[in-house]
């Protein structure tokens, strides 16, 4: 069993009262038993926290549905640079708790500083797994103001953090880890990423990715989701553990139900560091029939997409009418140009609030589906 400290003693021994400009260190610890700034929710876990001797800290955390700024309390010396540590663990989303599913893509999010990007779909689940700790590391400058300004962007499912720290330049974290702290001041990979792209041949997708360079690469995690779903791992492929040039890679998988799926590669190097692809899109139809994709989003304000899978010389037309057949908008007329998922964004700022019909007609065959335009 590990030692744990008192969240007061460790709270005393960090936070300095009565200094009104840089008292460090500072931390902050955020959850439910410190209080949630007004437009974020608080959760707990009772359990123990992997990688880490202050499990306390990482049970609890603040999440944030929408984009969120945070202005932390502690005034700092315009100009003069600083360390901060931000502290997070996935104690919701894994396959560890009973009351979810779900592993790598569970929860993935920005987190700015002042304005500037320090993380990017950043994934708790896939960089040390749940109920772990994972610690950031950033050096900054202050701004004018003194004050720093963290800023949360979920994409998928809520941001969040457990804790935050700031020293002085280079000192160490008063509750380090187990484990490697992530420094965000030198993002260096085991590969650089140079080419990603999924795309449907019949039921099946074929993934080909090029690495610019490899050094250390022990291989790829191929993942695959629904959209808006979690990923899971469908196969592993060896890297080519250092190389100076390109190379490049391919995956096919297996026969797929028709819909729209999601892949991203999780790269792994030989001492466990990794790093993740961006995400890219596959549609999988079928060869009989039309297959239109529910429209996002319905009700529409501002735009709607108008999605479905097609083949290279389809005959097709999309108009969008009144529900007394009335013609609003045409679309698109005319032969499809290639394979595979076709995307039409429509503007519906101009169009009366109200219900609508869009058609596909593709092949002499038709389908459709009502769409509801909402007031601004």
């Amino acid at each position: 069993m590990k030692k744990f400290y008192s969240l007061f003693a460790l709270s005393a021994l960090l936070l300095f009262a009565g200094q009104t400009q840089a008292a460090l260190p500072f931390f902050q610890n955020f959850g439910p038993s410190t209080g949630c700034a007004p437009g974020s929710n608080g959760y707990f876990y009772a359990g123990g926290i992997a990688n880490t001797a202050f499990d306390s800290y990482y049970a609890d955390e603040c999440y944030f549905s929408n984009t969120q700024t945070i202005q932390l309390s502690e005034p700092l010396v315009p100009g003069l640079t600083y360390t901060m540590y931000l502290h997070f663990a996935e104690i919701y989303y894994g396959e560890n708790n009973s009351q979810t599913s779900g592993g790598d893509g569970s929860r993935t999010f920005d987190v700015l500083l002042d304005g500037i990007p320090v993380l990017a779909n950043f994934d708790i689940h896939a960089i040390v797994g749940s109920r772990a700790a994972a610690v950031v590391k950033y050096d900054f400058m202050a701004d004018a103001d003194g004050r720093v300004d963290l800023t949360f962007v979920p994409i998928f499912n809520n941001a969040k953090i457990s804790a935050v720290e700031i020293v002085t330049l280079g000192a160490a974290s008063a509750i380090p880890p187990d484990n490697a702290i992530i420094d965000a001041n030198d993002p260096t990979f085991p590969v650089e990423w140079a080419e990603l792209d999924a795309k449907a041949v019949g039921n099946a997708a074929i993934l080909t990715w090029t690495t610019a360079w490899e050094s250390n690469n022990a291989g790829f995690e191929i993942q695959m989701g629904n959209i808006g779903g979690v990923f899971e791992t469908v196969e592993f492929v060896e890297g080519a553990g250092t190389a100076t040039e390109p190379t490049t890679y391919q995956f096919t998988t297996g026969q797929l139900v028709s819909g729209s799926y999601v892949f991203r590669i999780k790269q792994i190097d030989f001492d466990g560091q990794i790093s993740l692809s961006p995400m890219v899109e596959a549609t999988i139809g079928t060869e009989l029939g039309i297959n239109m994709e529910p429209l996002q989003p319905n009700p529409a304000t501002d735009y709607t997409l108008i999605r479905f899978y097609g083949h290279e010389g389809d005959d097709v037309s999309v108009t969008i009418s009144t529900l007394y057949g009335q013609t609003v908008q045409e679309v698109f007329k005319g032969r499809l140009s290639e394979n595979g998922q076709q995307s039409f964004p429509v503007s519906t700022e101009t169009m009366t609030p109200g219900y609508y019909f869009v058609q596909l007609v593709q092949e002499g065959q038709v389908t459709g589906q009502r769409l509801l335009v909402s007031p601004r």
